[in-house]
């Protein structure tokens, strides 16, 4: 691929990726004035049990296809590889789904107030549906067809969310309105979806084929599941031990929290490629020493990111929300941090990555996710939604500290300690204030501008250099 192809390609991937996201938060003001926090509650909570599902349909296959695809030497071969990951997948999700529709308890069981009909039933219907795209996607992808990918990923986001502002803000239908709107949209694009696949691939299965996406996807679940019990795990519990409501208030806080992996993840991305070009390329010690200087820039805009949204959530809520929801405000500020942690693992995986010995990350995921259930299991009935949240950062805090320790033992370049712990004061101390200290609307979101855009202009002189090299490199 030429350098100018692989800048586009890069471009409409992250735009792929990101458009959605930011439409998605856009939307969430109009669909929650129509959504009580008890019915945010209820939606959050079967989503959650849906995105587990979409782990469990697919056994992580549709991620060999990223790797395995490229083994294969002819056309022939290859789509008889993808149409043996695409039956396999198919075959999963229809036995699956059976099973849960023949034995409602298995999930009707895990809510208190949440009955499987029709809320479950139909998380369930729209996850098995949201599979038809896993496989077209994942060929866009290994054939470097951007445009194709982006095209699938937003037709899929519009038409959804067309069926959904229908039926909550037109139908006034609430949460199964939402649901439907789900599954209506997943049902118009599947024809299509299963037709794009169907003249990529060859509708045969080969076991020797299935087995080797197996071997190689197996191994992930355990880190996927981890990750699902940090990130999800905490509404169930909150439900069991209060309300819909309480979920509503949390998850809302939540959501809004995600916007520090937003602005860092797209950073991150970009930086990737060119950690792992220095890493591989330029002698280790020189390597370590340049890598240093832009893992300060990757830490400060962490840092930058989680307190910008923390400081923020007040103004954010008042602005965008309905008042039945500013309590949220103390779930972003909390679990803020806890994302922001998250965000500067990035470096550490990094360094783990580039040794290969990703087994590390999947010890470290699998022990935070037992700690992060005890934790739920201990804050969130004493301490309610504000429990959850603070058990979300220790868990995360439990990740950084495991990450470090095994980062050290690979490919580690550290940053500078002095100039980030400085900014991480200065923050830190501006949050603390803010957060105890009641200024009227006006200004507080006029100094909290100012304080911000001065910290940007310190991190943007100190390190132009370092940031137009990646900006350059990527």
């Amino acid at each position: 691929m030429s350098n100018k192809k692989l800048a586009i390609n890069s471009l409409l991937y992250s735009a792929g990726n990101l458009l959605p996201q930011l439409a998605a938060f856009l939307l969430l003001p109009i669909y929650l004035s129509f959504l009580s926090p008890s019915d945010y509650g209820i939606l959050n909570s079967v989503q959650i049990v849906g995105s587990v599902l979409t782990i469990i349909f697919t056994l992580a296959i549709d991620k060999a296809i990223f790797r395995l695809y490229f083994d294969f030497n002819n056309e022939k071969s290859k789509k008889d590889f993808l149409g043996t990951v695409f039956i396999a997948i198919l075959s999963s999700v229809v036995l699956i789904t059976s099973i849960l529709f023949i034995f409602p308890g298995i999930l009707g069981s895990i809510y208190k107030n949440i009955t499987f009909y029709p809320y479950i039933s139909l998380s369930i219907i729209a996850s098995s549906l949201a599979t038809l795209t896993v496989v077209p996607r994942s060929i866009y992808f290994v054939k470097e067809d951007a445009k194709s990918y982006v095209t699938m990923i937003l037709s899929e986001f519009f038409l959804r969310n067309l069926f959904i502002y229908i039926f909550v803000v037109y139908f006034l239908k609430g949460v199964e309105g939402y649901l439907y709107g789900q599954v209506i949209g997943s049902l118009i694009l599947a024809p299509i979806f299963i037709y794009i696949t169907s003249k990529q691939v060859n509708f045969t299965f080969v076991r020797s084929y299935l087995k080797s996406a197996l071997k190689y996807s197996i191994p992930m679940l355990p880190t996927l599941i981890s990750v699902w019990v940090i990130t999800a795990i905490d509404r169930v519990f909150i439900e069991r031990y209060f309300d819909t409501s309480d979920v509503g208030i949390y998850s809302l806080g939540y959501k809004i929290a995600m916007l520090v992996t937003v602005i860092t993840g797209s950073f991150y991305k970009a930086y990737n490629p060119f950690y792992f070009k220095i890493a591989t390329t330029v002698i280790k010690e020189r390597a370590l020493t340049q890598l240093k200087k832009t893992n300060t820039v990757y830490v400060l805009i962490v840092i930058i990111s989680t307190s910008t949204v923390s400081l923020f959530s007040k103004e954010i809520l008042y602005i965008f929300f309905s008042p039945e929801y500013f309590e949220s405000y103390k779930i972003v500020s909390i679990v803020s941090l806890a994302f922001g942690i998250s965000a500067l693992l990035g470096i550490f995986n990094l360094a783990i990555y580039q040794e290969k010995k990703t087994l590390y990350i999947m010890y470290i995921n699998i022990i935070a996710a037992f700690i992060n259930v005890a934790l739920n299991f201990i804050f969130i009935s004493k301490y309610g939604v504000l429990g959850a949240a603070w058990a979300s950062f220790f868990s995360y805090l439990v990740v950084g500290i495991l990450s470090y320790y095994y980062a050290k033992k690979c490919f580690y370049a550290s940053f500078n300690y002095q100039i980030v712990n400085w900014l991480l004061l200065i923050l830190v101390t501006l949050n603390i204030f803010y957060y105890y200290f009641e200024l009227d609307f006006w200004t507080g979101i006029i100094s909290k501008i100012f304080f911000i855009n001065i910290t940007l202009m310190f991190i943007w002189f100190s390190f132009k250099e370092s940031i137009q090299n990646i900006i350059k490199n990527n």
